[in-house]
């Protein structure tokens, strides 16, 4: 079967929600804080993918996991989109915390960061790894998707969706899972993800994490400043409005948020680009209250 070259690690079904009624996204790039073009946006296929990020010529990992779950999860988002009050059934919320395991686990944070990933296989499975390169990659990636979505799936989860309060909505980033580091270290944290430039879907752990998350639903902008920190460098929406309130969130901080919250922010992956921290986060699940 003939493989996509240009593989895309943010869903296209998943882009056309950020489009409003026009047909492109425009970009903001975090390092400089500057649109990159305010009069000609990027079309959903053009951007958000690498070339055969999914695929070597023993893994095809796009075509195992990525393709068949976009194909039962994308009706599903696009029902949360139109009614965010719909009742999920069983089948659907499995899925639904399967799409979350995805996100996290091809996202280019992830997906480039080895030692994570590496952590999750078994000793056999280490024992019959290839010995580097986007072969030994893959193979990881495979390994945490499937340790995530088996701990996911054991978890009692809370899920809510967030309708944005405010016409900026939310945004598109390179990273779209926020990971909010909250309780013991290793144990499943509450993770938003955007499903349109209106509404952001989440799941935590049922209990104090779930009404943490909860009460954060009108804090729209401290919901931005966490995407945009989360983001590698490239932050898409429809409306240059919501980019130049973007720009003006990151770079007087007018809100007065959290001095070391809106300085992570301005870094790739809310500071966390070397993985020393994050890596600690998700392998040691006894540890005491880390952040």
């Amino acid at each position: 079967m003939a493989v996509n070259k240009a593989q895309h690690f943010v869903s296209q079904f998943n882009i056309r929600q950020f489009l409003g009624d026009g047909d492109r996204l425009f970009c903001l790039n975090k390092e400089t804080l500057t649109i990159n073009s305010r009069n000609f946006g990027n079309l959903p296929a053009d951007i958000l993918n690498n070339s055969y990020y999914y695929t070597t010529d023993t893994d095809d990992f796009d075509g195992d996991i990525v393709k068949p779950l976009e194909v039962c999860i994308a009706p599903i988002c696009q029902q949360l989109v139109v009614d965010p009050h719909a009742e999920l059934n069983e089948e659907e919320s499995g899925q639904l915390t399967d799409w979350f395991a995805l996100a996290l686990t091809r996202s280019v944070y992830f997906a480039s960061t080895v030692p994570i990933a590496y952590d999750s296989l078994s000793d056999e499975d280490k024992s019959h790894l290839p010995n580097s390169g986007k072969a030994l990659t893959l193979t990881c990636r495979r390994g945490a998707y499937e340790k995530l979505r088996r701990r996911l799936r054991s978890t009692q989860l809370s899920f809510c969706n967030m309708i944005s309060p405010t016409d900026h909505g939310f945004l598109l980033t390179d990273q779209p899972p926020v990971v909010l580091p909250y309780g013991k270290v290793g144990e499943p944290g509450p993770v938003m993800l955007p499903l349109s430039h209106k509404l952001m879907a989440t799941i935590s752990p049922a209990g104090d994490a779930a009404d943490f998350l909860s009460s954060m639903n009108h804090e729209m902008g401290m919901l931005t400043l966490l995407q945009v920190g989360w983001a590698k460098r490239l932050i898409y929406s429809a409306s240059l409005d919501t980019l130049d309130y973007t720009v003006e969130l990151l770079t007087n901080n007018p809100a007065k948020y959290d001095d070391e919250l809106f300085a992570r922010a301005r870094k790739p992956f809310l500071g966390y680009s070397d993985a020393t921290e994050l890596k600690a986060i998700w392998s040691h699940p006894d540890a005491a209250d880390h952040l």
